[in-house]
């Protein structure tokens, strides 16, 4: 079992990395998150990959989007996403950690 079958999508992480910037006040309420061509370029994906973080984030009511404008940081409240994104990624590094251990039982 590998460890990959437990990754979030690409979207998924890429608007839990940025729910996590707005918790932390990198980009605060009423700020302007940097634009689709910024973002393709910083998460090295393809525009649909960074739209589709941005309608996640856009659903969930934490950004909106105005057409030709950009779009901007709406609430700064985003606990429960980030602590979901946070226990995913503790999740992970258990089962990771326990796929080494059964290797390891595996060969003895």
């Amino acid at each position: 079992m590998s460890r990959e079958i437990f990754k979030l999508p690409k979207y998924q992480a890429i608007a839990s990395d940025i729910l996590q910037k707005i918790a932390d006040g990198t980009f605060p309420v009423g700020s302007k998150v940097p634009s689709m061509v910024e973002l393709t370029a910083q998460y090295r994906v393809a525009p649909n990959t960074v739209g589709r973080a941005i309608d996640m984030l856009r659903e969930l009511g934490v950004v909106e989007s105005r057409l030709g404008i950009g779009t901007f940081v709406l609430t700064a409240e985003v606990e429960q996403e980030v602590s979901l994104a946070t226990r995913v990624s503790q999740l992970e590094a258990q089962m990771a950690e326990l796929i080494g251990l059964l290797t390891v039982l595996k060969n003895l």
